[in-house]
């Protein structure tokens, strides 16, 4: 016959023992009523109400889509009842197929939970090519079944601006470099950070020798404190511009005259320097040299004329 279970041995009434015995029991019954932390959550809501797809899907071309949130109708226009592989396939931009395709095959062999990240562009229902930000990470079913579960956003916004911001420093940068002046962007201790193709032009140097020099090396001994003074007052004041006439050495060695214009913008995050625009002032400075002589001098004899001796006495 079956014994019916001891009766437990209590503490001593009275004893600290019997205190703990007791808080443990209330603690016990606690636990045992108290529901689970995410009792009530609607995780299924949860899933078709953020701003995202979130998806579970076979691998490859032949891997069946197992579930699909309802929010793929307001990013592509179909149905979860219409979204399938062939749909998927289908809607693919043409130039990014081949590329996933690979990479699919490519996450085959690594590990479980290794999360992935792609971009890539669908064709929505309505014709709009759609940027597609897709996270995910490959699992196994029970069954042994390679499958993926991810999160797809709608990045076309952010896209168009990256795409408009990409034109328009192309347009910019292909107006700096067509251009015939010099323009250079060096920090508030003259060194050359960037300086454009056309200083091949003027001074006979590519970029990349330029770069990382002194901005100040090139400079005539005669010129060089006035240029200095100058740079000096112009980093003081953000925004500031001061204009000049000086002297630089062609690398075949010759000096050419240089009309300069430098502007303050090392306040400006996007530039973060003093900016020199330049340009070869050498033929008029000859011409106007020359038309200097030729005022002072006798155009037969060469001599100092009248206008040179009352220049001078004066």
């Amino acid at each position: 016959m079956k014994r019916p279970p001891a009766a437990p041995t209590l503490p001593p009434r009275g004893t600290r023992a019997l205190s703990r015995y007791g808080a443990r029991i209330r603690l016990r019954r606690r636990h045992r009523s108290a529901p689970p932390p995410d009792a009530g959550i609607d995780y299924r809501a949860l899933v078709e109400q953020v701003p995202a797809i979130t998806y579970i899907a076979g691998v490859g071309e032949s891997g069946e889509w197992r579930f699909i949130s309802p929010q793929v109708y307001p990013i592509l226009g179909f149905t979860p009842e219409e979204f399938t592989t062939r749909l998927w396939m289908e809607q693919l931009h043409p130039d990014d197929r081949d590329r996933l395709l690979r990479e699919e095959q490519a996450l085959l062999g690594s590990s479980d939970e290794q999360r992935q990240v792609t971009e890539y562009r669908m064709f929505a229902r309505d014709g709009r090519v759609v940027w597609i930000s897709d996270e995910y990470v490959l699992f196994h079913s029970p069954e042994g079944e390679p499958l993926y579960r991810g999160v797809l956003l709608d990045i076309t916004e952010r896209k168009e601006i990256q795409q408009a911001a990409a034109l328009q420093e192309q347009r910019f940068r292909s107006l700096v470099q067509d251009m015939s002046d010099v323009i250079a962007v060096f920090d508030a201790g003259a060194t050359i950070n960037y300086i454009s193709p056309s200083v091949q032009r003027v001074l006979g140097f590519h970029p990349e020798e330029q770069i990382g020099t002194s901005s100040l090396a090139l400079v005539h001994p005669e010129d060089l404190a006035g240029i200095r003074r100058l740079l000096a007052t112009v980093a003081k004041r953000p925004g500031d511009t001061k204009r000049t006439e000086l002297r630089l050495q062609h690398k075949a060695g010759a000096w050419r005259w240089i009309e300069m214009t430098v502007t303050n913008l090392l306040h400006d995050p996007s530039v973060g320097g003093l900016v020199s625009n330049y340009r070869d002032i050498t033929d008029r400075k000859t011409l106007e040299d020359q038309l200097r002589h030729r005022a002072l001098h006798d155009p037969l004899t060469g001599l100092a004329n009248r206008a040179l001796l009352v220049d001078r006495l004066t």
